[in-house]
């Protein structure tokens, strides 16, 4: 039978060698091809010894010169370009090259692109110790009605000789603390002290190297307090307070005595010597009694310690409990006859129990940081509960903290003269 006619002329069959074709009359047609006489040969990859290396992307090839330059060499063209122009001009620069103008026919040199900065004159290096107060006034034994801090107001005499280092000492405000309250004897209920009677005005660190000053600091020649005074003699002007009070600790060392000392002091003489109040009931006999005071005086004088930084151990040996310096150290006492000032020398030596603990903390000095508040003690003295209540409650008289002292290089190296 006759096969029906198929448009193709001409279809590869799945044998590589048949093919079927469609002859004029329509019908399909098996066509032999020739066999191969020799197997067709693998195709031949080429050598990867003979391949040539790909060349990396990031290698900048050779622009063509019908290709635009890209954006990344035009930055990179102009960048070579600016570099080239400001080395160009640094060597040129401060060179005097002479530019003649048409009109005046004048050489004009061009101005300096760079021009070193004349160094100034530091004037305070060079200007004398200025006193810290221009228009220092007479004091009188008024209240003072100024607020502000002597430390601010930089007193003259706080600086003749040089203190310690002001990084060195700070005035604590007494509100910090807990001092005895009016109803102490029959509650032992304690409240924050009022503001510090005294102000602290300055503090030294000087060593002797033989044995304590014999009379106390304040009448050395060569230090503050008599330099002072005579200033005031030759002058007429006063520069210290109407009072002051001086607390002097003797702290044993190895190769010396150091003499640590604070001074605080006042204009308001009055209230110190106003036995109507309970304050003035201990401060008048304490500040301005005779010699024969000293027995009350070692028996009220009150010393509140706090070690707010420092070595766990020292922290513990010193504690934070108030102390009557006069039950456990010696104490000396000297009184100006004309009332000017107070001091007190604590001599810490006298007790081998504070000896080593100063000992002791003097070797953590670096990291300490103390506070020590003055304080005089009440509802102690007196026959009567009455009379023993007429001098609550305590108030603070003056605070000062100490911290990071270096004995090595910065601290306690100016040596005191007896």
């Amino acid at each position: 039978p006759s096969m029906p006619q198929h448009p193709t002329t001409a279809l590869e069959s799945h044998n590589r060698h048949q093919v079927d074709a469609v002859n004029p009359e329509g019908n399909v047609e098996v066509r032999l091809l020739p066999q191969p006489s020799e197997p067709i040969p693998p195709r031949q990859l080429p050598s990867p010894l003979s391949m040539k290396p790909r060349q990396p992307s990031h290698v900048e090839r050779p622009a063509s010169p019908s290709v635009k330059p890209t954006t990344a060499s035009m930055i990179l063209e102009r960048d070579t370009r600016i570099a080239r122009s400001t080395m160009q001009d640094e060597n040129v620069v401060n060179q005097k090259l002479p530019i003649e103008s048409k009109d005046s026919q004048k050489t004009i040199q061009p101005k300096q692109l760079f021009t070193p900065k004349k160094e100034e004159k530091n004037q305070e290096e060079d200007a004398p110790l200025r006193p810290f107060l221009s228009n220092t006034t007479s004091l009188s034994t008024a209240p003072s009605t100024d607020s502000s801090s002597p430390r601010t107001k930089r007193l003259s005499w706080t600086n003749d000789p040089a203190p310690l280092r002001t990084e060195a000492w700070m005035e604590q405000p007494a509100a910090e603390f807990q001092v005895r309250g009016r109803s102490y004897l029959q509650n032992h209920v304690k409240v924050a002290s009022e503001p510090s009677v005294l102000n602290l005005f300055a503090v030294d660190l000087v060593q002797v190297t033989q044995q304590p000053l014999p009379r106390g600091i304040c009448q050395a020649p060569n230090e503050r307090i008599q330099r002072a005074l005579a200033r005031q003699a030759a002058t007429g002007r006063a520069e210290l307070p109407a009072f002051v009070f001086c607390v002097n600790l003797v702290l044993p060392a190895a190769h010396c005595f150091y003499h640590w000392v604070a001074y605080f002091g006042t204009n308001d003489v009055a209230t110190l010597q106003d036995t109507t109040t309970p304050l003035g009931r201990l401060t008048n006999p304490f500040f301005f009694g005779d010699a024969t005071y000293d027995a009350f005086r070692n028996r009220v004088l009150k010393l509140i310690p706090r070690i707010p930084e420092g070595n766990f151990a020292v922290r513990a040996a010193v504690g934070g409990k108030p102390t009557l310096l006069g039950r456990k150290l010696q104490q000396h006492f000297w009184v100006d006859p004309h009332h000017r000032f107070l001091e007190v020398m604590v001599d810490i030596s006298s007790n081998p129990v504070a000896n080593r603990i100063v000992k002791m903390a003097l070797g953590y000095a670096k990291t300490l940081a103390v506070d020590l508040m003055f304080v005089l003690e009440g509802g102690s003295e007196g026959a009567t509960p009455p009379e023993r209540a007429s001098t609550l409650p305590e108030r603070i008289l003056g605070g000062v903290r100490i911290r990071y002292l270096d004995f090595a290089k910065k601290d306690g190296q100016r040596i005191c003269a007896p």
